[in-house]
């Protein structure tokens, strides 16, 4: 039986590591007493997998876990173990089934959304910023730097006071830290950017169609 988890990463973990939160709800699913799966071999390890892990400093109103548990456990039930089991800082908030040739929550991303903050109200012309053809910016990536163009991966973008609300394609494929195009946006309008002047929240994963992940593939 496979189940996707929604939890959020709240303030007061966003410096975790992707590997630090992994501990922890491995660690969570003992003290909840799920009946897990384990890996074969040598070293046996609980199956589950994240969708889309957030780079460190990034808070979160959903994040997602696949596992698969042994058969005859009530999704509902576990959500509400897993919450009362659930590390500070996280809040599990859903717990789904899913279908039987669902496919992992990295291959499900397609989209995601994202609310910057900025500390300041910068006057800030996201009309003009947009206004242009493409937009380049640069991406570190394993190979090398790349330029990736914004306007290409951008679904949707506003700016309501200090916030700035991000759309945008994601997955395995398409992907683009939104502190690039924050500091990208205020470069454009001649703010010289450090990283301290936003903080960023993840509000949302998403499959095709954009359908958020806990319902998409899920019973």
């Amino acid at each position: 039986m496979r189940i996707r988890i929604k939890f959020t990463k709240n303030e007061i973990v966003k410096y975790l590591g992707h590997l630090d939160i992994m501990r922890s709800f491995q660690k969570c699913f003992n003290r909840a007493d799920i009946k897990m799966t384990y890996s074969e071999g040598f070293n046996p390890h609980q199956k589950m997998n994240f969708a889309l892990p957030l780079g460190v400093g990034i808070s979160s109103r959903a994040e997602y876990l696949d596992a698969e548990i042994a058969d005859g456990q009530d999704p509902a039930d576990i959500c509400r173990r897993l919450g009362m089991a659930a590390g500070i800082g996280f809040d599990v908030i859903a717990v789904r089934e899913l279908e039987d040739n669902a496919d992992k929550g990295m291959a499900s991303v397609r989209y995601a959304s994202y609310e910057v903050l900025f500390d300041n109200a910068y006057d800030l012309n996201i009309t003009g910023y947009l206004s242009r053809d493409k937009i380049f910016i640069q991406k570190k990536t394993k190979t090398g730097i790349k330029d990736v163009d914004v306007k290409a991966i951008l679904v949707d973008m506003n700016m309501t006071g200090r916030v700035l609300s991000i759309l945008m394609k994601a997955g395995s494929e398409n992907n683009l830290k939104p502190e690039l195009i924050a500091a990208d946006i205020l470069t454009f309008n001649g703010v010289a950017f450090s990283r301290d002047m936003i903080s960023i929240t993840r509000i949302e994963l998403y499959g095709p169609d954009i359908k958020p992940l806990i319902d998409y593939q899920t019973k």
